[in-house]
């Protein structure tokens, strides 16, 4: 396989992962939480937010969780604390803009930065300006190849192809997939963010907890509101006897929700092909009471579209991320409100 090196050629990047979902369930409420408040989750506007970190640990923190209200104070503040200089690229403004646009934590960016390139000062970074600072796309064979990396491209692909697709979404996971890539275990095909198995994923964590505790000490962050639930769709749940599909799972959910689709169709990613030789059409546009079909991972995921607003649409579903709000008891709800469908891999019509 390729391995990709990271801006100080210190890691790797690119392909595999299989998929772990964490369930949270809830009742009822707009607020999920674990055996501590420190896990409690609020989504907000399509983002979630905890307290500090997913699970009490930064090592298991998910990356598309984040802490709300974070200035830009606050970021140049640690990072100058940390002996660098946040000016360009590695700005408080760049990196509060890279969350914006990525979704992904602005504390897991920065712990990135830190221990990847010192923030744009050391290795492909600094050699080429125009490069991101996170160590994505410095290929082994071709470190100057980093060069062609630049943030949004970087941080883009960080969410979509490592996060979303591979599953790479905590520490702890990045660090038992470089474990498998040393021992030589991942399969044909698959890869890693990282390669070295001396502990990077907790360095990082380390990294995330020391800002962390900075922005407690400088002003800390105010309470993320309160989501607003008045226009989220439902459709009506009816239990059905005849349901082959595993209880709680995605697939169990939607065929709760639509009984017209068939029974023993496989995992979420094997639908498209089971409903077309079903005889039910599919396509790639939303349709109100169509299933939404992601296979871009492992499983993949099923829902069923609620309400379609332009771009945006808006589902029920079970198991979904491991987070949600004003989810049904048993497991199914609408997690994420109003939402651009990316990633979605096409769409089956009911007859």
């Amino acid at each position: 396989m390729r391995k990709v090196r990271a801006i100080g050629c210190l890691t790797s990047l690119f392909p595999f992962i299989f998929i772990i979902f964490l369930v949270f369930m809830i009742l009822g409420t707009s607020i999920t939480t674990n055996s501590s408040s420190e896990s409690a989750l609020k989504k907000v506007d399509g983002v979630t937010y905890v307290a500090h970190w997913t699970n009490d640990s930064a090592y298991t923190h998910h990356f598309l969780h984040q802490r709300y209200g974070i200035t830009i104070e606050q970021v140049e503040g640690f990072i100058r604390s940390q002996g660098y200089d946040p000016v360009g690229r590695a700005s408080g403004q760049a990196f509060l803009e890279a969350q914006e646009k990525s979704g992904i934590d602005v504390r897991v960016l920065v712990a990135f930065a830190q221990m990847e390139s010192a923030y744009g000062t050391a290795g492909v970074a600094k050699q080429f300006p125009e490069a991101n600072i996170w160590g994505y796309g410095c290929f082994d064979s071709d470190p100057n190849q980093g060069r062609d990396w630049g943030p949004e491209r970087a941080f883009k692909n960080f969410r979509e192809y490592q996060i979303e697709k591979l599953g790479n979404y905590n520490l702890e996971i990045m660090d038992e997939r470089a474990n498998q890539y040393a021992l030589g275990v991942l399969p044909a095909g698959k890869g890693v963010y990282y390669t070295d198995t001396s502990g990077t994923g907790k360095a990082r964590a380390s990294v995330m907890e020391a800002f962390d505790k900075y922005i407690d000490e400088h002003g800390g962050t105010p309470e993320a509101p309160t989501p607003d639930l008045s226009n989220i769709s439902h459709l009506p749940i009816t239990y059905d006897p005849n349901n082959t599909y595993p209880w709680g799972q995605c697939t169990w959910g939607v065929k709760t929700l639509a009984p017209w689709v068939g029974n023993y169709w496989g995992n979420a990613g094997q639908w498209l092909y089971s409903a077309q030789s079903a005889g039910f059409s599919t396509g790639s546009t939303p349709r109100v009471g169509a299933v939404a079909v992601w296979n871009n991972t492992y499983w993949g995921h099923v829902a069923v579209v609620t309400a379609i607003n332009g771009n945006q649409i808006q589902v029920m579903e079970a198991n979904y991320a491991g987070d949600g709000y004003n989810a049904d008891p048993r497991g199914i709800g609408n997690y994420r409100g109003w939402f651009v469908p990316t990633g979605v891999t096409g769409y089956i019509y009911p007859k």
